[in-house]
Parts: C-alpha cells; structure tokens; sequence
C-alpha cells in the first residue's frame, strides 16, 4: 500500500498545478521555402497556385480512410531547397524540447508532404505506431487561406484541448507539435494548404509519453487498489486512506499570521464551499477521478491526531514523544469522524468514528513537522484536528464494521 500512498500523496499534490503541456506551435519568422518534388519541371511556388494542384495531386496517395481530399507525398520525393531549413527545423526542435519539458534525446525526421485541398478535414499524424516515435512535428507552409483551425486534444480521464489559428499565413511558416498519443484536427479552409510533416524520433530510452494528468494518476492508483483487494491472500491494503488537505493549515502555529486560517469541525457541513482554493483542487481531481470510474468512496472529515509526550520545560516547550523515537513524528493514533459524503458511503457510521493507523494517513513531512504539541503537564495527550479527504474503497465496507 506504501507505493500506491506515495504515488496518490504526488498526484494529489500535483492537484490545481498547470497540467502537463502536450502541445506547442509558434510562428517561424523570416523564413522563406522552396520544395523540389520528382516529377514536376521546377520548384513549387509558394503559396501554391491551383494550375500546380492536380499536378501535385497525381504523384501523391490518398492519406488514410478518414481524411478526404487529403494527400500524401513520399518524402523521398520531396526536397528542400533552402539552405537555412536545418537551422530553423532545429529552431522548432529546441523548442519543442523546452515547452513539452522533454528529456532525453530525439529527432525529426521527414514523414511526408500533406496536400489539403480546400473544404478538407485533415489528420497531421496517420496514428502508426512506430519504434521510438513519440510525437508529431507539422509545418504548415506558407498559403492563402481562412479557416483551417489545429485543434489538439490530449485524452484521458479528463480531456483537454487546444486550438490555434492558422491562417493569413501566406508569407511565413507556423510550425505545430503534439504527441501521437493526442488526438487532432484540422479544420476545413478555404484554399489549398500544404504541410511538411516531421515524426519526433527517441534515439534512446525511454521513449517520452505523454504525461498523466492528477486525475489519471488517481484513477490508476484506485484501479491497481482494486486489484489487490480483490486478489486472495492480499495484504497490507487498508480499507481507507485520508488525505490531509493542507492548505488550510497555513499559518496554524503562528496566531499572528494574518492568513492563519484553520479548518475545524464546526465548518464541516459547509462541504467543499468552505475550503482554500487548492484544497478545492484537490476535491476536484478525486471527483473527476470517481465521475471518469475510480471505485472509491470520498467524504471530508475531521482528522485528530494524537500523541503522547513528556515536557521537559514549560517555558521553552521543549519536548519527546514517547514510546517512538525522533523524527517518526507521524506515528500516534489518528481518528477520523464527523464524515461528510461527497460520493458513495462513508468509512464512518453517522456520529462514529474511524480509527486509522499512520500508514493510512497521507500527509507531508512538512505538515507532521507544524503538527506542535498544545498542552500542559508533565505528561499529556496532544490532539490536533484538521480536515481531510477519505478515500475508501467500496469493495472493503465489511471490514469498517
């Protein structure tokens, strides 16, 4: 259960962060093109005049089933006559490196010339699945056209989609690049359009995939959950794990803190409502996670937290927790009531409590440290209470009993 903690505790923590970018496309400023195709007498003029279209038309292939009036042209019969094109190629590569945030190396390498005739709707990528080929580089060459929008979309559990105008180009090139595992579109124009199109090569491992988003990450950490629950003879998979939401913690330790704002019990029935902004992005990503099929169940509750010291000092509070020595600060006894529902059941029965062991407990070790002892005495109980989000896995009610 430790590893699924873990990799819960990032996603989580990933929750109301930018998601992993897919996608990225920028102008290429003064750069001026000409291509050489076999087969016809002279360079072709960009942007393309129509007497040159059923000419160009007749040396390429239909591109794929779904894509009409798009054509396909082998890249061996395709050259390109300006000697800066390398230079600017890598331009777009670069880029490409730092705004997808990719690591390792890769290359372009030339998959073909695109024809779209006007009123197409075309793919920039067959969808082929080819040794080390993670993602797709489109050059739009330039043309004279309305319409013809790019339109990216990044699957999963949550979709998300990107769309960019590429028209009025008929000076310049607009390159686009997205991962294969993206599904894209581009939209119908007005006039002819020609793309060179680039497969981004990993020349060693790992082959880059698309980044899961917080709510992928989620909903394959309840799936492998519910495995290992179902399987015979399984261990070490508590019925219940609770995140703390941290965020209303800030400033807990410091009453003067003109931001201390704390959760508490009594704020409980007000729901999601009443937390911080990212604590809210974290119910949001559990929710989308159950709405896109994760079996689990999510309440908010009232967490405590108690722990045995002896004070050494009332004036300077010095202190050591008994029974277990420094730092596993996160041991002690934990307890979770006061359950509100956001979806299915609660791991509490109404009025009940749920007691957790810390394993179950998903917390930073920044957050254990602010967790401070409140009492006075030789020998005290300290209880500390928060709010936190409980997930339980529905396939283990029996064991809550």
């Amino acid at each position: 259960m430790t590893f699924l903690k873990d990799r819960l505790a990032g996603a989580l923590k990933a929750a109301g962060a930018a998601p992993p970018p897919f996608f990225c496309c920028s102008p290429m400023q003064r750069t001026t093109t000409q291509l050489e195709v076999a087969g016809m007498a002279g360079p072709l003029k960009l942007p393309l005049e129509e007497t040159q279209v059923p000419l160009l038309r007749d040396l390429c292939e239909p591109f794929g089933p779904e894509t009409a009036r798009t054509w396909h042209l082998h890249p061996s019969k395709v050259s390109i006559l300006n000697k800066r094109w390398p230079d600017k190629l890598e331009e777009a590569v670069r880029a490409t490196r730092t705004l997808l945030d990719l690591r390792g190396d890769f290359e372009a390498e030339l998959s073909g010339l695109l024809l779209h005739e006007a009123g197409a709707t075309s793919l920039l990528h067959d969808g082929r699945r080819e040794p080390g080929v993670f993602g797709c580089l489109a050059v739009m060459l330039p043309a004279s056209y309305a319409g013809g929008e790019l339109v990216v979309t990044a699957t999963g559990p949550v979709l998300r989609s990107e769309e960019r105008d590429t028209s009025s180009k008929s000076k310049s090139c607009f390159w686009a690049a997205f991962y294969t595992d993206c599904e894209h579109e581009l939209r119908p124009a007005t006039g002819t359009r020609l793309t060179l199109v680039y497969n981004l090569r990993a020349t060693n491992q790992p082959v880059p995939r698309l980044p899961p988003s917080a709510v992928g990450v989620v909903l394959a950490v309840a799936e492998e959950w519910a495995t290992a629950v179902a399987t015979p003879g399984s261990a070490g998979h508590p019925p219940c794990v609770c995140a703390v939401l941290e965020r209303g913690l800030q400033g807990i330790n410091d009453p003067n803190d003109q931001h201390h704002y704390s959760y508490t019990a009594a704020t409980l029935k007000h729901g999601v409502a009443r937390l911080k902004p990212d604590d809210q992005a974290v119910i949001e990503v559990l929710l989308d996670a159950c709405q896109a099929g994760a079996e689990l169940d999510v309440c908010l509750v009232a967490l405590t937290r108690t722990v045995a010291v002896r004070l050494y000092s009332e004036t300077e509070l010095a202190y050591e927790v008994l029974n277990y020595p420094e730092p596993d600060i996160e041991n002690g006894s934990w307890q979770a009531s006061k359950c509100v529902p956001l979806v299915g059941s609660a791991p509490a029965p109404a009025g009940g409590t749920l007691a957790l062991p810390p394993a179950c407990v998903v917390a930073s070790s920044d957050f254990l440290s602010r967790m401070q002892p409140n009492g006075h005495g030789d020998k005290f109980r300290t209880k500390e209470r928060t709010r936190a989000c409980a997930l339980q896995h529905p396939g283990r009610e029996d064991e809550l009993a």
